[in-house]
């Protein structure tokens, strides 16, 4: 709950800014939506992924808003995108909403009970993840999400992060977190290594699995992940670079 808390309390007025843009949407039927959100992917997350769960009760805890809402924020949410291989490196160009393009932002994970360090990509009132690398070299992203009533498939994102020392390690998981969790749409994990694979997942079922090849740089580079270097780089809201490294946290924790 501490990560969630140190998320929702510095950026309390965005995340309230964003719900309230979110019920407006809504208009009437905002309490029948945010009780049926609650129910599929809100009891699924506190069930099969409690820790992701504890996060997002801190954030709506430090912004003063219910957690229904977030758990419908986060189902609301569509997620597409163009994933390419670079040499051992993740790049993904995203198409969100540009209400959601505005509230992007690198976060750094250290659990404090077992589990990899990370650094992620997300929104400011997620609890999951776009994309992020962890400290075994591991860099999963997120290239398409349909959640609906679904578990967002962006949770598995921040599990694998936390739980996964590798690549294998990683699509073992993957498979069987997703037969419990669910989810829809298509993961991207990477090595240090340089092996890669694309999965696609439906409703928590994995319908393929493969590697993937090396390609030409995507269009538009929101993110890039390196597993080798440990790293996440994004262009942020004002157009620059942005770059986080898994070591820089460890340092900083050490020293």
């Amino acid at each position: 709950m501490e990560q969630g808390a140190a998320q929702g309390g510095p950026r309390r007025a965005e995340v309230r800014g964003e719900l309230e843009r979110l019920r407006a949407a809504y208009a009437g039927g905002f309490g029948k939506a945010r009780r049926r959100a609650l129910r599929a992917a809100g009891r699924r997350l506190s069930r099969h992924l409690p820790q992701h769960f504890e996060r997002l009760e801190g954030i709506a805890r430090e912004a003063g808003v219910p957690p229904a809402w977030l758990c419908l924020a986060e189902a609301h949410a569509r997620l597409s995108g163009r994933v390419r291989r670079e040499e051992s490196a993740l790049r993904l160009s995203l198409d969100l909403p540009a209400e959601l393009r505005e509230r992007l932002v690198a976060r750094r994970s250290r659990p404090d009970a077992g589990g990899f360090a990370s650094v992620e990509l997300t929104c400011v009132h997620w609890a999951s993840a776009i994309g992020g690398v962890n400290s075994r070299g591991l860099a999963v992203l997120c290239s398409e999400d349909r959640a609906g009533e679904q578990l967002p498939l962006r949770f598995l994102v921040q599990e694998l992060l936390l739980r996964a020392s590798g690549l294998d390690a990683g699509l073992e998981h993957l498979r069987r977190r997703a037969r419990y969790a669910g989810g829809s749409g298509t993961l991207a994990l990477a090595g240090p290594a340089g092996a890669a694979r694309l999965v696609e997942i439906e409703a928590g079922r994995v319908l393929a699995d493969r590697a993937l090849e090396p390609g030409p740089p995507a269009p538009r580079c929101a993110l890039r992940l390196d597993p080798r270097r440990r790293s996440l780089a994004w262009s942020d809201r004002a157009g620059g670079l942005l770059e986080l490294r898994v070591e820089d946290e460890e340092k900083a924790a050490d020293g």
